[in-house]
């Protein structure tokens, strides 16, 4: 499994080792738990480029090349002669986050990924990751370096049959003066309500408010109690408790000499990230105790994952699109598949490479999936998850318990963070407002003052770029205080080809046809929805139902039932919502309260931007049948 393998005492160093390992060439593995000073050791080396995810971990190394994943990309892809990095190496801390993280860094993951030929060799580091993890990389070397917790580690599970939320914020409070704490709460609401209930020693840590000054002092400090002078500067707190999203999952160290301390986790979580968060705190000489606070999940035996099946399928479905793409005579009927299911294909792992004029498969995509898929065996078999917890991190494991909960505290808390909702949704709204206003005065705020505030506006100066009219400024920023996911739909309309096979057109003559006008009920919703659904079937994944209900996009709308496809419960509105804009609302009749529909807009946004010009496309034929394709697809198959 490893090439080699070390356990160091608490006095040794990777710097005391790494004169046995081999990092001239290729790309190396480098599994090395907490404590062993990796990033210190790498960070000061020459003509090696050290690249982490998050600005706080980079804010947090003094090196000589220490820069983001982000930044990295940008200079290396864009450097007019790439071939000096043949002569050095690339080091990707927290280097799990390749998989992990690829819903939402897609784009820098792939570009990172093109970074790896680029350079002599490629030091891939974590202390939380397996070589079986990684399908996209060829990876030459690995390496294991081990270095025993000093600190006992306790997990105790808390199962909660109801009212999750409120059973965590009591089990926080009722520690409180016990010994210090830290909390990975991905609810930046419930982090607010129990830093207000805690007390001034509590702080609530998260990308929203990392411009803070006290959020800044305390990165800096790397500790929870502190008094000294940082950059030229006084500062003085005493935290007993520190709250956070996921960005403080990775990117916290905490240095304090303590030897007790407290960590909460809501929600279920696999083992590796668990670890991850447990070892923000560095200097722990007696005891970690890990509450874990999950539902009552139904036990599942853990599924083995068949990448190789992923990977066939991924392989005939490139092979079958990519005949068919070649197959269109024209530029304009191959721009139009590309944008209109692009997104579609991603679910599937395929991307567009531009310098092929091909299809290919993205196999940090199948990594990905892979992960997810452990995610879900953690998640519903206990056994498997309390294996990998005991064994590969020493925890040890308790008896769970169950948590009962008051109906009356529980709704306590859903109604006071409702109201913190609507205080939030106001703040948006007013900090937004006045962002339209500065457009229109062309006076703005400096940056820094406001991360939301910097956000659209740099949104907003993007879609000017190409082509967004001043009077529709305040029509785009009045979208986004009714939907955070707004300007992402503007990109996706003037993207959007318009031809009369085109999905929107599909819904369009499909209405039409069945006399649908006005408001409709939830039954032709339904049927709207499902041939919607009929027509992606037929034209994207030839009507092969595995490929559909696989497919990482549609498998969140559709599923098989005996061989043929189904919508899931509630999800047709959300299918119809891809592609026009959908307006309902519920009211009595006929003696219940019913559903009614109607279609607001055949656009997402409505907005038009000048420089995104919509190709028309009146009429193309059928290049291919279905039934050929099918064969095709059939005889792929028949071949792997």
């Amino acid at each position: 499994m490893y090439n080699k393998e070390w356990v160091l005492a608490p006095n040794q160093y990777l710097s005391d080792i790494a004169n046995e390992m081999d990092f001239s060439t290729g790309v190396v593995l480098l599994h090395a738990d907490v404590g062993t000073g990796k990033s210190h050791y790498f960070s000061q080396l020459d003509n090696y480029h050290f690249i982490a995810p998050l600005l706080s971990i980079v804010l947090s190394i003094s090196g000589k090349d220490v820069s983001t994943w982000n930044s990295k990309v940008s200079q290396v892809l864009n450097a007019n002669d790439k071939s000096i990095y043949k002569t050095q190496t690339l080091v990707i801390d927290e280097c799990h986050g390749l998989y992990t993280d690829f819903s939402y860094k897609e784009a820098v993951i792939n570009d990172l990924m093109k970074l790896i030929p680029l350079f002599k060799s490629v030091i891939l580091m974590s202390g939380t990751t397996d070589r079986s993890y990684f399908s996209a990389i060829d990876i030459d070397r690995v390496y294991r370096v081990r270095k025993p917790s000093k600190a006992r580690k306790e997990l105790h599970h808390h199962i909660v049959p109801s009212n999750l939320k409120k059973a965590l914020e009591a089990g926080i409070l009722n520690t409180k003066g016990q010994r210090k704490g830290i909390a990975l709460i991905n609810d930046i609401k419930l982090c607010k309500r129990i830093q207000r209930q805690y007390g001034e020693r509590a702080l609530v840590v998260s990308s929203e408010v990392k411009d803070d000054p006290k959020v800044q002092q305390f990165y800096k400090s790397k500790s929870m109690t502190f008094k000294g002078m940082i950059e030229g500067e006084y500062v003085e707190h005493d935290y007993d408790l520190i709250l956070g999203t996921d960005s403080i999952r990775e990117g916290l160290s905490i240095e304090d000499n303590l030897d007790e301390v407290n960590v909460f986790i809501y929600q279920s979580r696999d083992p590796d990230s668990i670890e991850q968060f447990t070892n923000r705190f560095r200097n722990v000489n007696g005891l970690k105790q890990v509450h874990y606070y999950t539902p009552d999940i139904p036990h599942i035996d853990a599924k083995p994952f068949d990448i190789e099946a992923l990977q066939r399928d991924a392989d005939m479905f490139c092979k079958i699109v990519n005949y068919r793409f070649d197959n269109f005579e024209t530029e304009t009927y191959k721009n139009i598949y590309r944008n209109n299911y692009g997104s579609d294909m991603k679910g599937s792992g395929l991307v567009y490479d531009k310098s092929t004029e091909k299809y290919v498969i993205n196999n940090i995509f199948i990594d990905w999936q892979h992960y997810k898929h452990r995610e879900a065996q953690y998640r519903n078999d206990i056994n498997l998850f309390n294996e990998r917890m005991a064994q590969e991190y020493g925890f040890n494991l308790g008896m769970p318990d169950v948590v009962q909960v008051s109906k009356d505290d529980a709704q306590e808390q859903k109604d006071d963070l409702r109201k913190i909702a609507a205080q939030e949704q106001a703040e948006r709204e007013e900090v937004l407002l006045k962002l339209a206003e500065d457009f229109e005065s062309g006076s703005f705020r400096k940056l820094g003052e406001c991360e939301q505030y910097d956000v659209v506006r740099e949104s907003i100066f993007k879609l000017i770029k190409k082509g967004l009219r001043g009077e529709d400024i305040r029509k785009v920023i009045e979208g986004v205080i009714a939907d955070s996911d707004f300007i992402r739909k503007v990109w996706s309309d003037n993207s959007y080809i318009d031809d009369d096979r085109a999905i929107r057109k599909h819904i369009q003559n499909f209405m039409i046809t069945n006399c649908i006008d006005g408001e409709f009920d939830k039954a032709t919703l339904n049927r709207v929805a499902m041939s919607v659904v009929e027509k992606v079937l037929k034209d994207l994944f030839m009507r092969d139902v595995k490929i559909m209900v696989s497919n990482a996009v549609w498998k969140q709308y559709v599923e098989e039932s005996n061989g043929t496809l189904i919508i899931k419960k509630d999800k047709a509105k959300e299918i119809l919502a891809r592609y026009t804009r959908i307006g309902s609302q519920r009211r009595r009749a006929n003696g219940s309260r019913e559903w009614f529909y109607w279609v607001e807009d055949f656009t997402l946004s409505g907005i038009v931007l000048e420089q995104a010009v919509q190709l028309e496309v009146i009429h193309e034929p059928e290049l291919l049948l279905v039934v050929t394709m099918k064969a095709r697809l059939a005889a792929l198959r028949a071949a792997a």
